[in-house]
């Protein structure tokens, strides 16, 4: 239908086509006429890119001398090694080489396996991209173990104030079959508050727990002085990638902000007068809560009585039926808030009357570098009394009359009654009565009645404060008296253990106390 076209005509390489004619070719003409004149250096330039292009890729990009180093974690080089370098599915390797910490290899830039296999390290498998320009690449190696950190977040705790120092225990848990011995390496902000941790055994498939301290420096920077500074804890196992991380907060010491005021007693060693409550109050102005704190006393000096004794008399009401009543735990002091305890004192009626015991009210938690102390002191200003009195009923002299009707004729008997007073302000214990001249003074003139062990002495086991206790005894004469009847004075000892001195009596003789007269016939 349509003639044939010029353009479908062949060409040869020497041949110039003209642009300038009429046609389609002379329009093409007219547009590049300017152009004509840059085509030799426009070809020129593409030439050379395309060599320079094809020229980079096989003297450069084709194959490069790149140097692989083999450390471990901690960045020390491994000087023994066995390295197998890998090209795409190939099994055998494209480098082998060993006992060096690094080897240059000359490759194309690509993607590579590799194996690395050095004593006490675990083998190593994986890939290496290599890209053009690389001359160097580094591998890390981690310990041959089989170690994991557990629970570093929930036994690390949550905030930790300048100038405290405490421990943390953290498991470890071994999940290979043979023992390991590992060592804990601080990282992060921990890494300014511990030292590394070596040397823990854990045995295969088992677990063991590690204790590390943490020493924050009362000197350490917080900015934050009303909620703290967060930080983060980092665990790792040493030569492995093994870690363990938790949250928490550095906050200002609250030492210095806690009020704690002092405390006198002043009591008698009396019934009714010998205890005493005062109000122990603990301020917190600082700007945030303080929390687990230990309130308690200690006494430092006593002249009369044991210190550790002396603690005993003093007790919190809250905890008064505790082994240990004179210390008591405070979960929680609010910020910018105070919380109040009661101590009480009760001296015991055996104390002995002294001025001026000294001791301390201690306020003390893990994270205070000394406890906080406030002036404790005591006086006790009246010692109790104590004492015994003894009186008889009906009142002597005893008139002992002959009195034949009796089987066989003797001397009358009368009934008397001892009463023994505790006349003191101490209960008294194991009081003993006695007649004291008891080879004169003998059954055949006086004796004890009722449930004895004896008829010439009475021990009665407890005396109270105030009490009266009746003993029952007989007075007579012997026969041997009549015809020359002659008064016999009968002397009356007793004791009781001493209430203020432990191991001592107290001990009093009544001489002539009972007069007992026959009376002739």
């Amino acid at each position: 239908m349509y003639g044939p076209d010029k353009f479908d005509e062949p060409r040869y390489s020497d041949e110039e086509i003209d642009l300038g004619k009429s046609g389609f070719g002379s329009g093409i003409g007219e547009m590049l006429g300017p152009v004509k004149a840059f085509l030799p250096y426009i070809m020129l330039i593409v030439i050379l890119a395309v060599v320079a292009f094809f020229a980079y890729d096989y003297f450069i990009g084709s194959v490069m001398n790149v140097t692989i180093t083999i450390q471990d974690v901690e960045g020390s080089s491994l000087n023994k090694n066995s390295f197998k370098l890998f090209e795409g599915g190939n099994t055998q390797p494209l480098f082998s080489d060993r006992d060096s910490s690094s080897y240059t290899v000359q490759v194309k830039p690509g993607r590579y396996r590799y194996e690395i296999n050095a004593a006490g390290y675990a083998i190593k498998r994986a890939s290496l991209e290599i890209v053009a320009g690389d001359t160097t690449k580094t591998i890390e190696l981690e310990k041959d173990l089989d170690v994991e950190i557990v629970g570093l977040e929930s036994a690390f705790p949550e905030r930790i104030f300048a100038g405290q120092a405490l421990d943390v225990q953290v498991t470890l848990r071994n999940r290979g079959s043979k023992s390991a011995v590992v060592q804990l390496v601080p990282e992060n902000d921990l890494a300014e508050f511990t030292d590394e941790i070596s040397g823990i055994t854990v045995g295969s498939n088992t677990t063991t727990v590690a204790t590390f301290s943490v020493n924050v420096p009362a000197s350490t920077a917080i900015k934050d002085k009303s909620n703290g500074d967060s930080k983060t804890a980092v665990l790792r196992i040493k030569y492995t990638k093994e870690k363990a991380s938790a949250n928490f907060t550095v906050l200002p010491n609250p030492k210095g902000n806690i009020k704690l005021n002092e405390a006198s007693f002043r009591v008698k060693a009396i019934e009714g007068q010998n205890k005493q409550s005062k109000p122990i109050k603990i301020t917190n102005s600082n700007r945030f809560p303080i929390e687990d704190l230990e309130l308690s006393i200690e006494i430092t000096s006593s002249t009369k009585h044991d210190p550790e004794k002396v603690k005993e008399w003093f007790q919190f009401t809250e905890v008064a039926n505790q082994p240990e009543p004179w210390k008591i735990n405070i979960a929680n002091v609010p910020a910018g808030k105070s919380v109040e305890k009661e101590l009480q004192v009760v001296v015991p009626l055996t104390a002995d009357r002294e001025l001026g015991i000294k001791g301390n009210i201690v306020l003390n938690t893990e994270y205070f570098d000394q406890p906080k102390k406030e002036t404790l002191t005591l006086d006790i200003t009246e010692k109790a009394s104590h004492g015994i009195q003894l009186t008889l009923s009906p009142r002597q002299p005893y008139r002992i009359n002959w009195d034949s009707s009796l089987s066989p004729a003797g001397y009358e008997t009368k009934d008397i009654s001892l009463n023994v007073k505790n006349t003191g302000q101490i209960d008294l214990r194991n009081v003993f009565v006695s007649i004291e001249n008891s080879d004169d003074c003998h059954d055949g003139w006086l004796k004890f009645l009722g449930d004895l062990t004896s008829l010439d002495n009475k021990t009665i086991e407890l005396l109270a404060v105030g009490e009266t206790e009746e003993l029952r005894m007989q007075a007579s004469a012997p026969t041997v008296q009549r015809g020359s009847e002659t008064p016999m004075y009968c002397d009356l000892y007793y004791r009781y253990d001493n209430p203020i001195q432990f191991g001592e009596y107290v001990e009093k003789s009544e001489p002539a106390f009972i007069k007992i007269g026959p009376v002739p016939e």
